[in-house]
């Protein structure tokens, strides 16, 4: 009995190395997708029904297969404003598998130097600091982004630095997307503002209940 225990812990714990070496490996190719600009490759790193859902920075936040389809193809689009390059990368993974083995939550910082299109002809330099959190679904035998929300900490022209470059903390007017819904929580850096350590890493949990833990803070910090 006690042999049959010790091997069904040790077969769990093989299973939850495979689903974090996977979860790393998901966010690296979509990463890679949206540094490639490559929608497709982007969309099938996603879940694929309507549990889907992400909030980009102060864009707003997307629910559903068509709404997220929206937001890529103004990410990937050449509007004014957007990022003709961008390279994301992604550091200081923090994974956690649920108990259960369906779900798993994930943090990662994000730098991303870039090149915006201002006007035909014109390009800025533009560096941008974040923090992605997200859930993770098991589908069948493969792992896919459920819910993600992009926390920006600051975006500003390179050649200014984000103290002296205050022009792109916020979005000067209503959200651009017709499927844009109400932000949850977008506190970048400004000199009036106060970091407040969200999102948080995620904690050892059993099973899914809500993405609430997305913009909760530490109390033990």
């Amino acid at each position: 009995m006690i042999a049959s225990e010790r091997k069904q812990a040790f077969l769990k714990k093989v299973e939850r190395v495979g689903a974090y070496r996977a979860i790393r490996n998901l966010m690296a190719e979509a990463a890679d997708a949206l540094n490639c600009r490559n929608i497709g490759r982007s969309r099938a790193c996603l879940v694929q029904d309507e549990s889907l859902w992400i909030e980009f920075a102060d864009e707003g936040r997307f629910y559903g297969s068509e709404a997220v389809d929206e937001l890529l193809a103004y990410l990937f689009s050449d509007a004014p404003g957007n990022a003709v390059r961008l390279d994301l990368m992604l550091t200081t993974p923090i994974v956690e598998i649920a108990g259960d083995g369906k779900t798993a939550q994930g943090v990662w910082w994000c730098p991303v130097p870039m090149t915006i299109r201002e006007a035909v002809g014109k390009e800025q330099a533009v560096w941008a600091w974040g923090t992605i959190a997200a859930d993770f679904l098991r589908c069948g035998t493969e792992w896919k982004i459920w819910h993600l929300h992009y926390f920006r900490v600051f975006k500003c022209r390179y050649a200014d630095g984000w103290v002296d470059d205050l022009s792109m903390i916020n979005r000067l007017n209503l959200p651009a997307l017709p499927h844009s819904q109400p932000l949850s929580y977008h506190n970048p850096y400004s000199p009036l503002s106060v970091r407040d350590g969200i999102p948080a890493a995620p904690r050892p949990y059993e099973s899914y209940t809500d993405s609430a833990w997305m913009t909760e803070t530490r109390k033990d910090r």
